[in-house]
């Protein structure tokens, strides 16, 4: 399914939608922000548990044309795969721009601009600074404040909700995506 809608990614520049590090990049981003929006909402996970739930990511991985044996083989393994990429990111001033526009919602109805203000400060706050800057996103004091503020009430909100209520999107996108899978439309 990835494949097929890989195929149809083309780009003038240097970009290949099936080069392995790039997807790596995506999984491995998918693995880390998981893991730290777990640990943020539910409380900071045992060794052991931080191990098999890295383990548990490689799906990610492998549902991206990353081998077994592209991946980050321990969790330490990992720890140092990620301090590197940070630090091979690189400034690009098409995708700053991309990003300046869609984190703005200068493109969106007004109607959903007012979530899209709490999307772009939550995507922006959750960023970690120095891909901030590579990505030349704004970032003020006052933004920091609101975002830790979010991080202070939200946890504690989150887990009084009940637990059927907190998966409900999560049961709804499974229904259609067996939906889908069973009368053949597209997944994506």
């Amino acid at each position: 399914m990835v494949n097929r809608m890989h195929a149809g990614v083309r780009s003038p520049g240097r970009y290949s939608a099936y080069d392995t590090d790039l997807q790596l990049w995506v999984a491995a981003t998918l693995a880390h922000n998981g893991e730290w929006f777990y640990e943020r909402v539910l409380g900071p996970l045992d060794a052991a548990s931080r191990e098999q739930i890295y383990r548990d990511s490689w799906i990610f991985g492998t549902a991206l044309q990353v081998t077994a044996d592209d991946w980050p083989q321990t969790r330490a393994a990992f720890d140092d795969y990620w301090a590197d990429a940070l630090t091979r990111l690189e400034p690009d001033p098409i995708v700053q721009d991309y990003c300046r526009r869609l984190l703005s919602g200068e493109d969106s109805p007004l109607v959903a601009r007012p979530v899209l203000a709490l999307q772009s400060l939550m995507t922006r706050g959750n960023l970690e600074p120095q891909v901030r800057e590579v990505l030349a996103l704004p970032w003020t004091p006052r933004e920091q404040r609101l975002y830790d503020l979010f991080w202070r009430v939200f946890p504690r909100v989150y887990r009084l909700v009940p637990r059927p209520l907190r998966q409900l999107h999560t049961t709804i996108i499974l229904r259609d995506l067996r939906r889908r899978l069973r009368t053949g439309k597209r997944v994506i």
